[in-house]
């Protein structure tokens, strides 16, 4: 099994000031403990966004904790990430805390991203082949072809941005549409 990336962090009240972080807060998000002491997650730059702070902090007031929440987190290096978040209310010594975990779902947010595109992708290829049969009628047809169109030239634009660039650094011949063969040193394609 994956390990999960997050990190965990108290802080106390009123003001959200850090007073301690676990280890994998550290390596998560890049900042020691030294770093943190006396300062808000505002101030580190972790998380940046007043709007997000705004409701997570109505929620707390109602309810005395936030579940599940996904937010976008920086870290030292200014870096950003998709976060799961946990916050809670707790008493420690007869003072207010705030304790925070923060798990790490980037990547399943990525993978899910490109899922919902290939689906996109795979559904306009089925609409396309119906409208070939001619199950679809053709003005959805050429709604479809217009669209998928469209992805092509603008893959091809990044293609062609792509070696417009490599090419000042890999001289390579770059064959033409015609079959021509260009110079390595032509400028474009």
């Amino acid at each position: 099994t994956a390990k999960v990336r997050g990190g965990g962090d108290v802080a106390g009240l009123p003001g959200g000031v850090m007073v301690d972080i676990n280890e994998e807060f550290e390596r998560v998000f890049g900042f020691s403990k030294g770093e943190v002491g006396g300062k808000t997650l505002e101030e580190l730059g972790v998380n940046p966004n007043a709007e997000e702070r705004a409701r997570s902090a109505a929620e707390m007031s109602a309810r005395g904790r936030v579940r599940n929440t996904e937010l976008q987190l920086g870290t030292k290096s200014g870096a950003t990430g998709d976060f799961l978040v946990n916050m809670d209310l707790v008493g420690i010594g007869g003072q207010r805390y705030i304790l925070q975990t923060a798990h790490d779902i980037t990547e399943r947010k990525q993978s899910e991203s490109a899922i919902l595109r290939k689906n996109a992708e795979l559904s306009a290829l089925s609409k396309l082949g119906q409208g070939l049969s001619g199950l679809v009628e053709p003005l959805e047809l050429l709604e479809l072809l217009q669209t998928l169109v469209g992805r092509v030239l603008d893959n091809r634009k990044r293609y062609i941005r792509f070696y417009e660039e490599a090419a000042h650094h890999v001289p390579f011949p770059v064959f033409t549409n015609v079959g021509q063969t260009m110079p390595p040193d032509s400028p474009t394609l």
